[in-house]
């Protein structure tokens, strides 16, 4: 395996949109962010704390990296106002060519719940969403067994449903 390789395993690092939307475990370290950089990637979302990753904003905008950081305590689900915002910087950075990351502790359940939202920001069903990431992104499964994860992704497309009904009604 090559030192490039074992540097993506250790990152868990994978696309879900080649070149553009992808999922890793949280950087740790500065090294962890130009390594992110040399694959392309201009934004990162960061769900794991400060303390659980031992990066702070200043680290990540000083590598060149656009910082959305939205902590969620592990084992648990971002709030739907949270996936809102999460989301919006996500659909922002891909319509600006900018490849972003989302991350989290292990880049498993909380990462795999935003990127299930994100897909379902596309138009797809939660179901379908959840198979189509788990397909990609085998580790995300996780979203299936923590409580509350799965159901975050029903909720934002009931969300999403109620935007849309709402918007066709103006």
């Amino acid at each position: 395996m090559s030192d490039r390789d074992s540097r993506i395993t250790g990152l868990n690092f994978s696309w879900l949109e080649e070149g553009r939307v992808a999922g890793c475990r949280g950087p740790r370290t500065d090294g962890d962010l130009a390594f992110l950089r040399s694959l392309g990637v201009k934004a990162l979302v960061r769900l794991a704390s400060n303390e659980e990753s031992g990066l702070a904003s200043a680290d990540v905008q000083r590598s060149g990296i656009h910082d959305c950081y939205e902590p969620v305590h592990d084992w648990t689900a971002p709030s739907q106002e949270q996936l809102c915002r999460v989301i919006d910087f996500i659909n922002r950075a891909v319509a600006s060519a900018e490849a972003v990351a989302v991350s989290c502790g292990a880049g498993y359940g909380r990462t795999g719940t935003v990127l299930a939202c994100y897909i379902v920001s596309k138009g797809v069903p939660p179901e379908a969403a959840i198979e189509q990431l788990i397909a990609a992104r085998p580790c995300s499964r996780e979203i299936l067994r923590v409580p509350g994860q799965r159901e975050a992704v029903f909720e934002f497309y009931r969300r999403m449903q109620g935007v849309k009904k709402n918007q066709d009604a103006v």
